[in-house]
């Protein structure tokens, strides 16, 4: 996990399948599961990061989570997950 965390801060995912897939833009929006796809753990780990270890999102209106990937990238660059 730790190797796939500095990737995904390296701007890169390594999927399970072994292709490598770009990172979103800053901009782009992505949910708990994508978000958890791309950084290799379960969608619950995302949610438990968010809850617990300040993994910032945005909520929509109807409650879902939805994270920047900038925002991601600080994150783990600050050592928090």
């Amino acid at each position: 996990m730790v190797v796939t965390a500095l990737a995904a801060a390296a701007g890169f995912s390594i999927q399970h399948s072994g292709t490598v897939e770009s990172p979103p833009g800053d901009g782009d929006l992505l949910s708990s599961s994508e978000l958890a796809r791309l950084l290799g753990v379960h969608a619950k780990t995302v949610a438990r990061w968010t809850t617990d270890n300040g993994l910032p999102c945005i909520r929509t209106t109807g409650g879902h989570r939805r994270y920047r990937w900038s925002d991601v990238t600080a994150w783990l660059e600050r050592g928090d997950a």
